[in-house]
């Protein structure tokens, strides 16, 4: 009896000696961060301090920094993406950790498999400067003058690949001017050759270029990120002038992927308390940079974010001789096709996964688009099985490969808005979502997408948003161009808050829920009514959309007609406008002519035009505004023969303001592709 109560004491010892080691407050040993730069830089400074204030947290612990420059910061990454996923080994990243993966070069690792965001340190502000004698003082002026010149205009930066490089490049592209990058190895030398005029302009850390513009040895011409300079707030920003334009500087943590979660988020919040707190600030203020802590969420959805926003900015996989072409164009529409209803299941809670498996739900697909119906897909575009647009290869192909565009926008017409179900169309608004990012997103920098969501149940919408608008890789909200009721509605206006509050614009798109006939008559006995019959309701929702107030509610809001057709648009604002002007008594809310409400708030696809290539141009001029086509191949819906995706006849002035400038402006999410 006695040998089994001591068999049973040191059973209990050993069990609790394993539970207190289990649950031994983080860290357990000395903790090391990895700087991917030699000791002595702006990085290594950082990350001393945070160490000190770390141990001094962690009771003294010690907290080593292991300097392991390299390969562009590749050494250091490679080193903690091997690490032991303990926490007690982590990089302190800057934008090389996300801009590396996005221009394709061959990594030993896998920047978002084999590492986790933990929380961000910092971030410093970039600047653009110049030579004082360079005749530009502002964006406007440098870009004009760009386009003057004979010759390329050089631009300096501190080193190829980097921040200051790609930010230069990507002014190039927004402003459409002819730029040759002068690489330099540091700011040190960089700066030296733009005071002496050797090179007149130059992208860099705003606290490097700093100290030379209050000199009077070089001029501000511009800050590069999406807010003004806080101690050189009399300049613009280059966002004011190309929207979406945003470039800074920044540290982060990251640790091994898969470190416990109770260690991550005890790691993740010391790292934002140091971060927060005025004994960092006081001894980072010299370095120019603003503390700024997050979650290892956020860390993770912006890093991906950014990833892909780099990466949809390069040219065929690599910046080759630091130059990048040109964006040809931005695909405004185009459809993945989900498979069957299987490719959701994985992304379905256990309730509705049951309930797809018992009552045998085959698929969600909409009449608007019948699976084997011409307009659905164009006959060459098909696979064997007759699905279309079925993979991101599929898509790349046509979209970027074969057409050129650098970016395209996933609107996905499986049939949410059919279910009658509230709770059930939430649940597949949800799984689509989810199924979007990762067998599509995840898969191809240079896609974006809009959040599908479940409008028979408003409140399920706007839920929808807030979770997936914090991935900025989504860029809009969709909904169809028939439903329960117009969407002028109040009913609605929850809905455009929340995209109004995200920058999100809400794309209509052709289709029904089919819950009333497609046509003011009844219902049609052919599909081509019914097809034909979607510019009606364009019509109907636009004038809705005007006369609720929706605009004068929600002034920054934006839509966009999808698949819509263009030519019927001036048509129906001249009549409209005229009887506004008769009846204007009734709306009073509506102070301008409606016309002029559309003109600022929406924008069409171009895909259907509807007009033969004779009558294009005078169609577009009736629009009495160059701002509101987007280019969109409608892939794969079958509106053109051969490889015309852009209707024959558009004014050649106007070609790369619709193929780029529009959907910039209009999708500010896109960010400076």
């Amino acid at each position: 009896m006695r040998a089994a109560t001591f068999a049973f004491a040191l059973i209990a010892a050993i069990l609790a000696s394993t539970t207190a080691r289990a649950q031994a407050p983080f860290p357990t040993s000395s903790v090391r961060l990895v700087v991917p730069f030699a000791a002595g830089g702006p990085t290594d400074v950082v990350a001393r301090i945070l160490a000190e204030l770390l141990s001094a947290r962690w009771g003294g612990k010690p907290v080593l920094i292991e300097n392991r420059p390299g390969a562009r910061t590749i050494v250091a990454t490679a080193a903690v993406a091997k690490a032991p996923p303990d926490g007690h080994t982590v990089l302190i990243g800057t934008n090389s950790l996300l801009i590396n993966p996005a221009i394709d070069l061959k990594l030993p690792y896998d920047a978002f498999r084999d590492l986790a965001g933990v929380s961000m340190i910092a971030t410093q502000p970039v600047a653009l400067v110049a030579n004082t004698s360079f005749a530009a003082n502002t964006i406007p002026e440098l870009v004009a003058a760009a386009k003057t010149r004979a010759d390329p205009l050089n631009f300096a930066s501190p080193g190829p690949r980097g921040v200051g490089h790609l930010a230069g490049e990507m002014l190039k592209v927004r402003a459409g001017i002819d730029t040759t990058h002068i690489n330099y190895n540091g700011s040190a030398p960089a700066l030296t050759d733009v005071i002496a005029g050797r090179v007149p302009i130059m992208f860099d850390v705003w606290h490097s270029a700093k100290r030379y513009v209050d000199s009077g040895e070089l001029k501000l011409i511009a800050g590069a990120g999406s807010e003004r300079l806080a101690d050189a707030p009399q300049a613009p920003v280059i966002a004011e002038t190309y929207p979406g334009f945003d470039v800074i500087a920044f540290n982060a943590m990251v640790a091994p992927s898969g470190v416990p979660r109770p260690v991550l988020d005890k790691l993740s919040a010391d790292v934002r308390a140091v971060a927060g707190s005025p004994e960092f600030a006081a001894r980072t203020r010299h370095l120019g940079i603003f503390p700024h802590g997050n979650s290892p969420e956020e860390l993770s959805a912006w890093m991906r974010e950014q990833t892909a926003r780099w990466g949809r900015h390069r040219q065929g996989g690599e910046h080759q001789g630091g130059v990048t072409r040109m964006l040809t164009a931005v695909d405004c529409d185009v459809h993945p096709t989900v498979p069957d209803i299987k490719a959701l299941m994985p992304h379905l809670d256990d309730l509705w996964r049951d309930q797809v498996e018992d009552r045998g739900i085959p698929s969600l697909e909409s009449i608007s688009y019948p699976l084997h119906a011409p307009i659905t897909a164009r006959p060459d575009w098909r696979r064997r099985d007759g699905v279309a647009a079925g993979s991101v290869a599929e898509v790349a192909a046509h979209v970027f490969d074969r057409w050129g565009a650098g970016a395209a926008i996933l609107n996905c017409l499986f049939g949410i808005q059919l279910v009658f179900n509230e709770d059930m169309a939430a649940a597949f608004a949800r799984a689509l979502n989810d199924w979007i990012v990762a067998d599509w997103l995840d898969r191809d920098p240079r896609l974006a997408a809009s959040i599908v969501v479940p409008l028979q149940n408003i409140e399920h919408a706007v839920d929808e948003i807030e979770r997936r608008a914090p991935d900025r890789r989504f860029v809009q909200v969709l909904v169809l161009a028939m439903g329960e009721m117009p969407l002028g509605r109040r009913t609605f206006w929850p809905l455009y808050a929340a995209a109004e509050r995200h920058g999100l614009p809400i794309g209509i798109h052709a289709g029904s829920a089919y819950r009333h006939p497609v046509t003011s008559l009844g219902w049609p006995s052919y599909y081509s009514e019914d097809y034909a019959a979607q510019a009606q309701a364009f019509q109907s929702q636009v004038a809705s959309l005007i006369t609720e107030g929706t605009f004068a509610k929600f002034p920054a809001l934006k839509v966009v007609l999808i698949e819509s057709g263009v030519t019927w648009l001036p048509g129906f604002l001249w009549r409209f406008s005229k009887f506004w002007r008769g009846l204007r008594s009734e709306v009073p809310w509506v102070d301008r002519s409606p016309a002029e409400i559309v003109r600022d708030h929406i924008r069409l696809t171009i895909q259907p035009f509807d007009a033969p290539p004779d009558a294009v141009e005078r169609a577009v001029a009736h629009l009495r505004s160059d701002d509101m086509l987007l280019y969109a191949s409608d892939f794969p819906h079958w509106q053109f023969d051969g490889d015309e995706t852009l209707p024959p006849g558009i004014p050649a002035g106007l070609k790369r303001k619709i193929l780029v400038e529009n959907p910039i402006a209009t999708y500010n999410r896109l960010n400076c592709l």
